[in-house]
């Protein structure tokens, strides 16, 4: 036991998804890895992929923001610990994702820092506000959830999810309370293997939140951080280290380039996204130049 593994939560370009997979299985020496890879969304052929790469099968729905990806997640996470070389940390990554570190620097930060997860977890009251992305997270997860039998536009039964939030109605917020807070961040994270542990006993044996985020959006960015920042066991470090570029006001992250690559080095992050070899590859290949050289 001991390294790091991977889970790859991927839905498209499996020729950049199998890249990953190559640069992780040369740079950290064949660890475990774990892929979720949502067939419905783009097809994938499992036989080009090494025989170290074990995928979720039966493969779970994950549309954007949905508790599937939170389930796909999960998923991997038991998969990791039931390999036969238990890893001592999980990396979650997507296919869009790239090291910008070297293997002996990312296992080196995580085998000598006294953290037990790299994680963004920032604390959400519902009612004050430091930046705009607070207001955004109380409204999608304070409140109380229903759904209600509607008849679509095409005459189709269907559903319509209503959310009631009040102050004078602090049971709608549950499991939220004054012993229990809302935390959320970005998705992607590092985290040793107690803290999958304790992640995954807290989900089996504590469905409130669970039933909670079910039909909510963006519940991926909120879950598992509110497992964590709850714990008070559990040594969290501030950020995820994933290099990201914001634009505007856009929901996804910059596609990065070779004109990046001064900001991707000078970070502390340990991976970077989003990458799109089909956009620009030769950012990819100078990475593995300046990051992976061969033997």
């Amino acid at each position: 036991m001991g390294g790091v593994g991977f889970m790859l939560l991927t839905h498209d370009r499996p020729a950049q998804t199998l890249r990953l997979v190559d640069r992780l299985t040369q740079s950290f020496q064949q660890p475990p890895i774990v892929c979720h890879h949502d067939f419905d969304k783009c097809p994938l052929d499992v036989k080009t992929f090494p025989s170290h790469v074990r995928f979720v099968r039966p493969h779970i729905s994950t549309g954007w923001g949905t508790f599937g990806t939170v389930s796909a997640i999960l998923a991997m996470m038991r998969t990791l610990l039931d390999h036969p070389s238990i890893p001592e940390w999980f990396a979650l990554l997507s296919g869009a994702d790239y090291p910008i570190k070297s293997a002996e620097h990312i296992l080196r930060e995580l085998e000598t820092a006294p953290y037990d997860v790299y994680m963004q977890v920032e604390k959400i009251d519902g009612r004050t506000f430091p930046r705009p992305w607070h207001r955004n997270c109380t409204k999608r997860y304070f409140g109380g959830s229903f759904r209600i039998p509607i008849v679509s536009r095409t005459l189709h039964p269907d559903w319509h999810l209503v959310t009631i939030r009040s102050r004078l109605m602090p049971f709608l917020d549950a499991p939220f309370s004054a012993g229990f807070s809302c935390y959320a961040g970005e998705v992607w994270f590092t985290a040793n293997r107690r803290t999958v542990e304790r992640v995954l006993t807290y989900h089996d044996t504590q469905p409130r939140l669970a039933w909670k985020y079910a039909h909510r959006r963006n519940v991926d960015e909120s879950y598992i951080q509110c497992i964590v920042g709850n714990d008070p066991t559990l040594r969290v470090a501030d950020g995820c280290r994933r290099y990201t570029v914001w634009e505007g006001t856009s929901a996804h992250p910059k596609v990065l380039t070779v004109d990046d690559l001064p900001g991707l080095l000078k970070s502390n992050a340990h991976f970077a996204r989003k990458f799109n070899a089909e956009v620009d590859r030769v950012v990819l290949d100078r990475l593995d130049a300046l990051v992976s050289p061969p033997p």
